[in-house]
C-alpha cells in the first residue's frame, strides 16, 4: 500500500501554489496563466504543488477541493495540507 503521507516530490519542473482559501476562480486563472489546461497538464510537463489552506475564507471550498483532488488523482499535482 502506498503511503500517501510521505511522497517524493516530482522529478520535474514545478509550480508551487499556496493558500488558495476557496478562491476557485483565482486558482483556475492562475493555472491558465502558468500554462496548465483544465486537466492540469502542461506542455512543458510541469507539475503543481499545493501548500497551505485549500479552504476556509473564500466562497467555494467544494470546487477547490474537487479540482485539487482531480489534479492529484491524475498525477498532475501534489498537496501539502494546511490547517483548513
Amino acid at each position: 500500500m502506498k503511503n500517501l503521507s510521505v511522497q517524493r516530490i516530482y522529478d520535474a519542473l514545478i509550480d508551487i501554489i499556496v493558500e488558495i482559501h476557496c478562491e476557485i476562480n483565482a486558482l483556475q486563472n492562475l493555472m491558465q496563466i502558468l500554462g496548465y489546461d483544465r486537466k492540469g497538464s502542461h506542455n512543458e510537463s510541469r507539475k503543481l504543488i499545493f501548500v497551505g489552506d485549500l479552504c476556509d475564507r473564500g466562497l467555494d471550498s467544494v470546487a477547490v477541493i474537487k479540482l485539487v483532488k482531480y489534479l492529484i488523482d491524475n498525477d498532475n499535482a501534489q498537496c501539502v495540507l494546511g490547517n483548513h
